[in-house]
């Protein structure tokens, strides 16, 4: 009799962690996706000496390829001192990418999800010398 309220007890303690774990999994592996996509962009943006149209175009690329945009994250852009986006030599740049993860163990029929949110920031500096 006690091997099986024990059993039981035992079952009933790691019930929470087997429900939740694939949940945290995906959380952590979308979180650490948000930060390469987040760190490759702005290596490109210091490439190019700051937000133009064709690193938009690689963002979006690269969000597809990771299947980020698919679960609602996107890009932000931010270039100190010039309002069009370039950057001047030894310019910052900072790039981040937003997004939330809504964990599907507490949508329980429905009634509402927790979400937590994802915010990569990675900052760079402008390499072009002259445009």
């Amino acid at each position: 009799m006690k091997g099986i309220v024990g059993t039981a007890f035992a079952l009933l303690m790691l019930i929470p962690f087997i429900i939740f774990i694939p949940d945290l999994a995906i959380y952590g592996v979308q979180s650490h996706q948000a930060s390469v996509v987040a760190a490759d962009i702005t290596r490109e943006a210091e490439m190019r000496g700051g937000v133009t149209p064709s690193l938009k175009q690689y963002a979006e690329t690269r969000l597809d390829e990771t299947g980020l945009k698919q679960n609602g994250y996107s890009v932000a852009y931010d270039v100190q001192g010039r309002p069009d986006g370039l950057a001047d030599h030894l310019g910052q740049i900072q790039v981040t990418v937003n997004g939330e993860y809504r964990f599907k163990a507490f949508n329980f029929l429905n009634t509402g999800a927790m979400t937590l949110s994802v915010q990569k920031r990675e900052t760079g500096t402008s390499q072009v010398w002259k445009r």
